[in-house]
């Protein structure tokens, strides 16, 4: 008797190969997750079957080994078991039993080769990493970032513990591109399949994506003139106090979405939150502005423009710095390991003329209401 260990492909089962399919049918008992098995459902023929998950692997590995010897058991494999499927727990295990048995593996199509096909691109020019069950997510979440810095086309298996959208908000925050461009191949083949072609940020705002999923990112991709602007654009920050209510905050967002309009890359934050400065800081450096503005939306200098931000820049994370003035100004010039760039402090409102013309239509509007 034997242990057949099959691959059935990515889902569909028209991705089952003829060899495959015959196993299957031949086989005397079935030994699957619950969606290989649902898989393959149209051609068990009433066959036993036993169904296992992640926390039952092992005890399924040695009921596959141990039933093996007295029937022809087909293992299921989602995808190609020689690659993050079921051959490598099945041969740990036969060591571990230190048993033989007969043992037969039949390649699968693997979602790699699904969504390579979907692209048309060639997988074997790429590199590839893996987080799939990886013991150490970090450290391939650090392969990947170098990867990415030397310019490389990357398919990556995610693992469920993280996910395409916080990986990619982690690429962002090791130093990768915001619009570095990313293809999502989730549920592939299935009728729920879905492409997703964004880019790191847009991914980090994608919901409820499954866990089904496979990815290619490429630095080398949207690097067109509309991205190269984007690079030499002016950058900056807008600092409000902030307040226990919502309404200060709404009002530099709203300035800073207006700002926008007029071609500035600008970010908001608030002298109560120094993380959302932080936060502002590291997202302009993504995107590769090279000299930031920091206005304070205050009425004149006094601590909070001579102390506290100065304190909240000189607290960034992750990067070294030299301070100096500028005209007067206070500047700080950072470094990481990949770039560098400036931020300046720009003068609070004052008593500029055109906060004067504010301030008289504001009198006139109060005591209009007197009227």
């Amino acid at each position: 008797m034997s242990l057949w260990v099959i691959g059935i492909g990515p889902g569909d089962i028209d991705y089952i190969t003829p060899l495959a399919r015959k196993k299957i049918i031949d086989s005397d008992f079935v030994v699957g997750s619950s969606r290989a098995v649902r898989s393959v459902r149209d051609i068990l023929g009433g066959k036993q079957t036993r169904i296992f998950d992640g926390k039952s692997l092992e005890d399924a590995m040695k009921f596959s080994i141990e039933k093996a010897r007295e029937l022809n058991v087909a293992l299921l494999s989602t995808g190609d078991p020689c690659f993050s499927g079921v051959l490598k727990p099945i041969r740990r295990k036969l060591r571990d039993m230190r048993t033989e048995i007969d043992l037969e593996v039949i390649p699968g199509i693997s979602s790699i080769q699904v969504l390579s096909s979907r692209l048309g691109v060639s997988w074997d020019e790429m590199d590839f990493v893996n987080f799939h069950g990886a013991q150490n997510l970090q450290k391939a979440l650090s392969d990947l970032a170098t990867a990415l810095r030397a310019k490389k086309s990357v398919l990556v298996f995610p693992d469920p513990r993280l996910p395409p959208g916080t990986m990619a908000g982690q690429l962002m925050a090791k130093g990768a591109e915001s619009y570095t461009r990313v293809v999502v191949g989730s549920e592939l083949t299935y009728p729920t399949e879905r492409i997703y072609d964004t880019d790191l940020e847009g991914l980090t705002k994608i919901r409820d994506m499954s866990p089904l999923s496979i990815m290619v990112i490429d630095p080398n991709s949207g690097l067109d003139e509309e991205v190269l602007e984007r690079q030499a654009e002016k950058g900056a920050i807008l600092v409000g106090h902030g307040s226990r209510l919502s309404y200060n905050k709404e009002v530099i967002e709203k300035l800073a979405s207006e700002l926008e309009e007029k071609g500035y890359e600008i970010r908001s934050g608030l002298l109560l939150e120094p993380s959302t400065v932080h936060d502002a800081i590291a997202e302009l450096a993504r995107a590769n502005v090279p000299k930031i503005a920091l206005v304070p939306i205050f009425t004149a200098d006094g601590m909070h423009t001579k102390r506290d931000l100065p304190e909240i820049l000189r607290s960034l994370p992750g990067v070294t710095f030299v301070e100096e003035k500028k005209n007067g100004r206070y500047m700080i010039r950072y470094f990481t390991e990949d770039q560098s760039f400036e931020v300046i402090m720009a003068s609070p409102i004052g008593s500029h003329p055109r906060v004067i013309d504010i301030v008289e239509e504001r009198i006139e509007e109060a005591l209009g209401e007197l009227q």
